[in-house]
């Protein structure tokens, strides 16, 4: 137990505070000495005094800390809310003095114009694919961009209970501080910020120069920290090799040719129970590149028929036949055609009878989702 004078200096407050404190009833000392009137306090009152500064720092008043209660800290949280977006709108023209060359000549109002800034958000949300980079900051809204050749394609965005915020290159996952609107990935620092529906991201070159990444928002899904692991794995899955052995089951099943029939959700392949075929699923844009699949007993896989040959019209007469387009498969999936290491999966399940294959979208190789589509395959009888 702690007398007034001690306590007050172990917590670097004054005797007339706690005296203050204790008469209005928000920190009560622990015992009172009836003949010296000294108060004593416990370990217990610190920690209650220590709340107190705590809320200080956060602007409550002594009196919203007299009748502490869950109104007073949601008034709070909403004037703490607002303050923030008025800083975070106007911390637009401070950025401004980052890029700007010439800062005697520098004219807020007509950068205003200029950008159209209107409204802020400190919270990016879902899924952004990156339109291109520059190192010029007007650029971005004259959308005089170069194509993206790193590791930011996309963001993913992720908010877990605490309403603490992911950000997610499918490679690598790292923690948004909003309030000063950075992370770091790749080993770097990126500013960001979001202007009316584009999201710009910056990281420093050098004193002088930033490179600039400009994003639009591809979806607006509230994904979960799950849901960010759950595409960080399937990305990796797509990169990694073929094995070099295949289950002699599966190839037994794959054996022969199969021919295209339509498209299918993937969460709906677990419970479907005879798939729709698509009357016009072999014409124009509803057909995929690999309309036709062989697969062969030395585990290769091609997409067109033996001896077939195809003209490519407008690619200067180039000509691809069966071993041009002959790729390789294991267990669990088969590689792109012409070289790509990447790896599309498949799924081979039985319905009413039929052997049925389910072959993934190679439009989710460059844009991994929670629910792929996949296309599916009837074999040639």
């Amino acid at each position: 137990m702690y007398q007034i004078g001690e306590f007050a200096k172990r917590n670097n407050v004054s005797i007339h505070t706690l005296r203050y404190y204790d008469n209005i009833g928000i920190l009560k000392a622990h015992k009172k000495d009836e003949d010296s009137t000294f108060r004593y306090y416990t370990d217990d009152d610190e920690r209650i005094l220590k709340n107190i500064h705590v809320l200080q720092k956060f602007g409550f008043s002594i009196d919203d800390i007299a009748h502490f209660s869950r109104e007073v800290v949601e008034r709070k949280l909403k004037e703490i809310e607002t303050t923030a977006n008025y800083f975070i709108k106007n911390m637009y023209f401070l950025q401004n003095l980052l890029w700007e060359e010439n800062m005697e000549n520098l004219n807020f109002e007509e950068l205003q114009k200029k950008a159209g800034i209107k409204t802020l958000s400190i919270y990016p949300q879902g899924q952004w694919l990156c339109m291109g980079t520059t190192n010029n900051w007007y650029d971005i809204f004259e959308y005089n961009l170069k194509k993206s050749e790193d590791e930011m394609g996309q963001l993913y965005f992720a908010k877990d209970e605490s309403y603490t915020e992911t950000v997610c290159n499918l490679r690598e996952k790292a923690n948004v501080r909003a309030l000063t609107q950075n992370f770091e990935l790749n080993n770097e620092e990126y500013g960001y910020l979001i202007h009316r529906d584009k999201l710009i991201v910056w990281k420093r070159i050098s004193s002088k120069e930033n490179k600039f990444y400009c994003y639009r928002n591809v979806d607006s899904y509230e994904y979960t920290l799950n849901d960010i692991d759950v595409l960080m794995e399937r990305y990796a899955k797509h990169r990694e090799p073929l094995k070099h052995e295949a289950d002699e089951e599966i190839i037994r099943k794959l054996l022969g040719e199969w021919e295209y029939k339509g498209s299918i959700k993937e969460k709906d392949i677990s419970d479907i129970q005879t798939p729709v075929h698509n009357e016009r699923a072999g014409i124009g844009p509803w057909k995929p590149h690999y309309a036709y699949l062989k697969f062969n007993k030395d585990r290769t896989v091609q997409t067109m028929k033996d001896g077939e040959v195809l003209n490519l019209m407008g690619l200067i007469g180039k000509q691809f036949d069966t071993n041009r387009t002959m790729g390789h498969f294991d267990d669990e999936g088969m590689d792109t055609i012409f070289g790509n290491p990447t790896k599309i999966f498949f799924i081979i399940k039985k319905i009413d009878g039929e052997d049925y294959l389910f072959l993934q979208d190679t439009a989710v190789l460059h844009e991994v989702t929670l629910n792929e589509n996949y296309w599916f395959y009837t074999r040639v009888k």
